[in-house]
């Protein structure tokens, strides 16, 4: 997903802007799709941003004449990225190594040890 956000951000695909009076936005969402090489290893993972684009008359593929306006997609808020990661392993210097390379591509908080992911709760052991 981060790659698709950088990829619009680059192309100048959108200005944020304040909703003109009298203007509705369109919806949007993230289309998620995994491809796999020939022997169905997976390859990567991809995420397109899509506009629900059915509720106003507009082709959002090449250059726009009409203006546009559609509401902010999840995790975006201005030009960064904003989504919770989950990160555990039994081997704690992988979990500090990874920390530390994201930590050098983004601005990261560390929000403390997990203790509820998707309304589950999360128990630990020593084992």
């Amino acid at each position: 997903m981060s790659t698709e956000i950088e990829a619009l951000h680059k192309n100048n695909t959108w200005d944020i802007v304040d909703l003109p009076a009298g203007k509705e936005p369109i919806g949007c969402k993230w289309a998620f799709t995994t491809k796999y090489r020939v022997d169905g290893i997976i390859e990567r993972y991809k995420a397109q941003l899509v506009a629900k684009g059915y509720t106003q008359n507009a082709f959002l593929n090449g250059d726009l004449t009409e203006e546009v306006y559609m509401f902010l997609p999840l995790g975006i808020y201005g030009k960064e990225m904003q989504d919770d990661i989950v990160v555990t392993s039994s081997d704690i210097e992988e979990v500090s190594a990874l920390k530390k390379f994201l930590n050098s591509e983004f601005e990261i908080k560390y929000l403390g040890k997990l203790r509820y992911f998707l309304g589950i709760e999360v128990a630990r052991s020593k084992e």
